[in-house]
């Protein structure tokens, strides 16, 4: 009864230092945090300069952005064609805090945050959008991209 108590302790403890690792770190030794908010700066300089090539370069291959009034968009194409054809209609800017990154059991990374993005229309009018995101990350061609962006606006 010892040898499998020591033994279920031992395979408890390996689990547990095996998870801490994981969570501090993924690919190359670096901090989830830091590259998630590495990602996410990214992914504000290509929108501030309204890179549409650059943005897709940060979407994986089977891409789903749910906006905050529910519309949804699969897929790189339909993506990038949206900020296409936002930043044909006006200036855009956006600030991106990110708040938390939360490994997944299948591999994926959990990132929270908010975001508030300001804009000029072509006839002249303002609006601005402030709210929360959450993204699922995934690792493709061993780099971090955006699989599910979720946005939920704040009143």
């Amino acid at each position: 009864m010892f040898k499998t108590l020591f033994t279920v302790c031992l395979a408890l403890a390996f689990s547990a230092t095996l998870l801490s690792a994981q969570s501090s770190s993924i690919g190359g030794g670096a901090n989830v945090d830091d590259q998630v908010a590495s990602l996410t700066k990214s992914w504000e300089d290509a929108y501030n300069k309204a890179d549409v090539m650059a943005l897709r370069k940060l979407m994986s291959a089977d891409i789903q952005r749910t906006n905050a009034d529910g519309t949804a968009l699969s897929g790189p194409d339909a993506v990038s064609d949206y900020y296409a054809k936002m930043f044909q209609s006006g200036k855009w800017k956006v600030m991106i805090r990110h708040e938390s990154s939360a490994i997944q059991a299948d591999g994926s990374i959990v990132a929270t945050g908010s975001y508030k993005a300001e804009g000029t229309a072509a006839d002249g009018t303002t609006s601005v959008h402030r709210g929360t995101y959450r993204n699922e990350i995934v690792r493709q061609d061993r780099s971090l991209v955006i699989r599910k962006m979720k946005l939920h606006d704040s009143l």
